[in-house]
């Protein structure tokens, strides 16, 4: 968080840039740049540390809101905050998506159990694949929704809401929007 570009956009690979004198051949390729994926576990962090604030408006709100506006989506971003290198690029709209789910709904699908942490204020229905989880802030269910030949072994791991809610900016209709390019994300990635 001590560097200057830090949270530019999700998230700014080092605090120091290294110039072509500190990388092999001089190929400082994607050294002063955001990446998708280092904001991924900015965001983790985020969720593990109860820190909202940066979660919300500097990491979450930011990229929904250049979704929302843009459609597409550039694959890395500038200390300035400027789109950079390949335009109609899947890493950030894929970010988007998974902090949605991993972070906000706080759903970790493992190999034989499914954690729910969320990160979000309301009580909330997620469905994918053959599953659905019902989450309400004193429990949780999670169902099989047709009958399949793998089941799991352990279902739920649910754990309190924090006790302070975070504010997305998002309007109503921001969030549905958001709630469609999920669910058509899902069916592009599962079928």
């Amino acid at each position: 968080d001590k560097g200057s570009c830090t949270h530019a956009a999700p998230t700014y690979v080092s605090e120091i840039y290294y110039d072509a004198s500190n990388c092999y051949g001089g190929n400082t390729g994607d050294s002063a740049v955001t990446m998708g994926r280092i904001g991924w576990v900015d965001a983790l962090t985020r969720n593990r540390t109860n820190d909202n604030t940066t979660l919300w408006l500097t990491l979450f709100d930011p990229m929904v809101a250049d979704l929302l506006q843009n459609t597409w989506m550039y694959e890395r971003f500038t200390c300035q905050a400027t789109p950079t290198h390949n335009p109609y690029y899947v890493e950030y709209p894929e970010y988007i998506v998974m902090v949605m789910r991993e972070v906000i709904y706080g759903i970790n699908i493992g190999f034989n159990r499914i954690i729910i942490k969320p990160f979000a204020p309301e009580d909330f229905t997620y469905s994918f694949g053959n599953f659905a989880i019902m989450y309400v802030s004193t429990h949780s269910v999670v169902r099989q929704v047709h009958h399949q030949r793998n089941k799991l072994s352990s279902i739920i791991s649910c754990h309190p809401l924090p006790t302070q809610f975070p504010t997305s900016t998002l309007s109503l209709k921001q969030q549905l929007l958001l709630i469609l390019l999920v669910f058509f994300k899902f069916l592009e990635f599962h079928y």
